[in-house]
């Protein structure tokens, strides 16, 4: 429910949401994020890349190149003519993963971003990540994964009862 919150899905039912001093839920379209979020799809008959035109139709932010340069980066194939009903839960997950970064966001709101892929295409997704972070994105990260939090985490949040509370023991970075 939190990242539903951040990105301007649901509204708060009391207090605001501010990401760069923008209060989202007032001038929707003005913070660039990226989501990936607890049962999110894609349009199951079209394929991956269709699906991301789509998207991407939306905001107008990026073109065919970027669109081809985020299924590069997390390991799918644009030319691919498979319906995403037929790709299996990892590639769905990277294909998820690719909509979230494609637009080059300020913001990203990744909830359990390396579930349901193998060892290898984990080790691109935490490379994806760090590169996203490096470029300047701010990333809230939800995980089960310890590794997925040590290595990617410059600060570690656990909710209790509706708050947010830091964990001692990481410094920030």
């Amino acid at each position: 429910m939190l990242f539903r919150t951040l990105s301007g899905l649901v509204k708060p039912t009391k207090g605001t949401v501010l990401l760069d001093e923008i209060d989202i839920h007032r001038k929707r379209g003005t913070a660039r994020i990226g989501v990936i979020i607890e049962n999110s799809g894609m349009w199951p008959d079209l394929t991956g890349w269709d699906n991301l035109l789509y998207l991407s139709s939306l905001n107008s932010f990026i073109s065919k190149e970027d669109i081809e340069y985020a299924m590069q980066r997390v390991g799918l194939d644009s030319n691919n003519s498979l319906p995403v009903r037929k790709y299996s839960l990892g590639m769905r997950q990277r294909l998820m993963i690719a909509q979230a970064i494609m637009e080059h966001p300020d913001f990203l709101f990744l909830d359990e971003p390396t579930n349901s892929i193998d060892k290898e295409g984990t080790a691109v997704i935490r490379r994806i990540i760090a590169e996203e972070a490096q470029r300047g994105a701010v990333i809230l990260l939800a995980s089960h994964n310890d590794q997925d939090i040590s290595e990617l985490c410059a600060e570690i949040y656990s909710v209790k009862a509706g708050k947010c509370l830091k964990l001692e023991g990481k410094e920030n970075d």
